[in-house]
């Protein structure tokens, strides 16, 4: 995690140097003090204006390195948060459900709370960590030039303050990793809740979902209070140690200078210095517990971003006929969750020029077959091939570019209509969006509007058919050799959805429609259906087999 810190060098060590140079500053403050004592005991002899401007001029000088310090201090800060977001985001296109499964709102959790809360917590304490180490150094170096028998005293009397976290350490880390965890299952929680938002309200269900609130609020609170107390613990017994130090260093001043081994001037120099030293001993075992705290969530976060995102390395070996006879094919192939059987030796061969429906009961494992199909998952058992190699093995950017998919409600981003067209990319003219909405059948719509109209998820310019065909003149645009469209149809009024099914079967292509919904003309032009019972296919083949209307039948189709 800390090369997201220092991967631009020049700003880290620029910021170091600056750090230095401040703190180096502060020290030399304690010996301004000195001065001032020995001039006015007439054993230092300077005009008093030209000590208060030099005192001046030293003063604004070291004030503004100061600022400048907490300047490349915050830059720096928030670069790294940049990067880190940035490859966050860069992690979750790359990664497949194979390799990590997380739900939208753990995945805005890491990109937003968690990623705030490590470089608060872990980078941002890390560099104060860095000042106060400084401060020490210089404060130590300058003590014993004055008196290193004392300067020894203290920093014994330090090391009780400075180790005492340390041995809460796995305390601190246990609560902080509880805090962590209930986090993320709190934001997941709330996400999901206000996802239904809608759903609960009409259902009159809000008392019920402000309980369930309620119990995961209380129970991240839990955990909070529990590591607060810990924290806490920590920092009141080092603050006793912390001053403990610092009065012991006034008395051992006060006893110097009764025995005439140290004046008055050496002493509040000397005391000061001291005082550098404890204070940042005491912030050290203050920001101790914190930095354990975000390392904790930066664990996590590296878990993420060394989570195997290499999965299919594989190049498609492509040819001239890849459309007309190339074929998926499944041999013998099984999936299992937790030792519970989701698909059981499923034997299928789709060509990629034919059109397929696919049907089956809730739970009846067609989305699971879809990730087969697109690589996302690897049989337990048999093999999912394309082009007569593994599908999981290849290349993601391969399959990507060769397949389409369009899930159960497609996505409309907040932008414009071309922007929603073009992925955010300057990839197509004007002739080709325009003849992408003409196939998807919004050449009408767009006739109304332009390329340009704004439109988002919750828009009212666009009904849930028409959401649906801008999805699908996205995936139009980008010439796909096949389609998986995961039930595209349900929800849509039925009118709608008849026209939608249509166009689709007058499509050149072939595509797999997944489909809970009966529509006669799909079924009869369809090459092949195929009907899935408990994770097996039990029937497979046009509208008129009699063993298909028979499976159909026990569907209610």
């Amino acid at each position: 995690m800390l090369r997201f810190l220092i991967s631009d060098k020049k700003e880290f060590f620029r910021m170091l140097l600056v750090r230095l140079v401040t703190q180096t500053m502060y020290v030399c403050w304690a010996f301004v003090f000195q001065l001032i004592i020995n001039v006015a005991q007439g054993k230092q002899h300077f005009d008093l204006f030209l000590l208060g401007s030099g005192i001046l001029v030293f003063m604004i000088i070291m004030d503004n390195i100061g600022g400048l310090d907490n300047y490349f201090g915050l830059m720096l800060k928030l670069h790294t948060a940049q990067r880190l977001r940035a490859a966050l985001m860069e992690q979750a296109y790359h990664l497949t459900s194979k390799s990590y499964s997380l739900s939208v709102g753990e995945l805005v959790a890491k990109v937003t709370k968690q990623t705030d809360n490590v470089v608060e917590n872990y980078y941002g304490q890390l560099l104060l960590l860095v000042s106060y180490s400084f401060q020490i150094s210089l404060a130590m170096i300058a003590t014993i030039s004055l008196n290193p028998v004392i300067t020894l005293v203290i920093v014994l009397l330090s090391l009780p303050a400075l180790v005492f976290p340390f041995l809460l350490k796995k305390k601190l880390t246990t609560s902080s990793s509880a805090v962590v965890k209930q986090i993320d299952r709190y934001t997941s929680r709330v996400t999901d809740l206000l996802s239904g938002l809608p759903i609960l309200k009409f259902a009159l269900a809000g008392r019920a979902a402000i309980k369930q609130h309620q119990l995961s609020n209380q129970k991240l609170l839990a955990k909070q209070q529990v590591n607060a107390r810990w924290s806490s613990f920590s920092l009141g017994v080092s603050m006793l140690l912390s001053d403990l130090t610092y009065i012991s260093t006034w008395i051992l001043g006060a006893i110097m200078v009764q025995q005439g081994r140290m004046n008055l001037g050496q002493m509040v120099v000397f005391s000061t210095l001291s005082g550098y030293l404890s204070y940042p001993l005491l912030e050290i075992t203050r920001i101790i517990p914190l930095i354990i705290s975000g390392h904790q969530a930066a664990v996590k976060l590296v878990e993420f971003l060394q989570a195997d995102a290499s999965i299919g390395t594989v190049p498609l070996l492509l040819t001239d006929q890849f459309l007309p006879n190339k074929v998926f094919k499944l041999q013998s192939a099984s999936y299992e969750v937790k030792q519970q059987s989701i698909l059981k030796k499923i034997n299928l061969e789709l060509k990629l020029n034919k059109k397929y429906l696919l049907v089956g009961a809730s739970g009846s494992g067609k989305t699971t077959l879809t990730k087969l199909l697109l690589g996302e998952i690897a049989p337990c058992s048999g093999s999912v091939d394309l082009n007569r190699q593994p599908v999981n093995k290849l290349a993601r950017k391969d399959i990507y570019q060769q397949i389409g998919l369009l899930l159960q409600r497609g996505h409309v981003f907040s932008g414009t209509v071309r922007e929603n067209l073009n992925l955010f990319e300057d990839r197509f003219s004007n002739s080709e969006l325009e003849q992408a909405m003409g196939h998807a059948g919004l050449a009408e719509w767009l006739q109304q509007h332009s390329l340009e109209t704004m439109v988002s998820d919750q828009s009212s310019l666009l009904s849930g058919g028409e959401r649906q065909r801008l999805a699908l003149a996205r995936l139009f645009l980008r010439n796909y050799q096949f389609y998986i469209f995961d039930e595209l149809t349900t929800g849509l009024d039925p009118r709608i959805a008849a026209s939608l099914l249509h166009d689709l079967f007058s499509m050149k292509m072939g595509f797999l429609l997944i489909t809970h919904s009966f529509n006669l003309e799909a079924f009869q032009k369809a090459d092949q259906i195929i009907v899935l019972q408990h994770g097996r296919i039990s029937a497979q083949g046009n509208y008129q087999d009699e063993k298909i209307k028979l499976e159909l039948a026990k569907l209610n189709f």
